[in-house]
């Protein structure tokens, strides 16, 4: 990246006699300084063109961009390639979500750290933020602000990359199981948090729902939510790095449980 460096030639043209010295040899330092600061940032690989945002509805985030906002309108597909230089940042954020909004983004390579092995994130509701760090070899999570409902048809849904929704209302018709990639998928960053609960019951409803999970009061290892046969049932969990733990549970009036 060319930069134009800061010239002192003139700087001192008004400058008296008696001070002249003096100010000049303080402007070369700032001069110097000014240099030193652009020859770093030339280092660091700073963008040399684009804008500080853009927002695209489909296909490649920029690299030149920090900050990229989705407009998804419908099954969109988004791709974020391996970052430029270590240290880089980028920003995503949901702006616009219609039409039944699946905004699937996927990133070229993730870390492992806190689960964030996943590189599939799908955006469907306004205000969610993905927040990441290019660490010389893999896209690190910094921040997930998960945000909005998603309807979850225990037994069909595939939930694979559904993390950034902060709450999963699920429906229970019959008798149902949701394994593998139609269950609860991990969290990808220590802290976020997770509410399940139950919307919607037909048919003689008993279901469950795979999860990775620590049980509220003993913390032991739980992988279903089980017994789902009322609207009552109410979960909420934070993940920890490898499982989600219970920081709620309600039963209700049915038999739910978490083992």
């Amino acid at each position: 990246m060319a930069r134009t460096l800061y010239s002192t030639a003139h700087a001192v043209s008004t400058a008296t006699a008696g001070n002249a010295k003096n100010l000049e040899d303080r402007i070369e330092e700032l001069g110097a300084l000014v240099n030193e600061h652009a020859a770093a940032l030339d280092e660091l690989g700073a963008p040399a063109a684009g804008s500080a945002s853009e927002t695209i509805t489909t296909g490649a985030a920029s690299l030149l961009t920090v900050l990229t906002k989705l407009s998804t309108t419908g099954t969109k597909a988004y791709t974020l390639a391996d970052g430029l230089v270590a240290g880089q940042r980028k920003i995503f954020e949901e702006v616009t979500a219609a039409t039944l909004p699946a905004g699937t983004l996927t990133v070229a390579t993730m870390d492992t750290a806190g689960g964030g092995a996943g590189a599939t994130f799908v955006f469907n509701t306004a205000g969610q933020r993905l927040e990441l760090i290019w660490t010389g070899t893999a896209w690190h999570i910094e921040r997930l602000v998960p945000a909005g409902l998603l309807d979850v048809v225990v037994g069909t849904t595939v939930l694979t990359g559904y993390v950034m929704n902060s709450t999963l209302k699920l429906s229970v018709t019959g008798t149902v199981h949701s394994t593998t990639t139609k269950g609860i998928p991990n969290g990808r960053i220590p802290g976020q948090r997770l509410h399940v609960g139950v919307g919607t019951v037909a048919s003689s409803p008993v279901g469950d729902i795979a999860i990775t999970a620590l049980t509220r009061t003993t913390i032991a290892a739980a992988t279903s939510l089980a017994n789902l046969t009322d609207t009552t049932m109410s979960a909420g969990f934070e993940w920890n790095g490898s499982a989600w733990q219970c920081v709620e549970f309600v039963a209700g009036t049915g038999v739910a449980t978490l083992s």
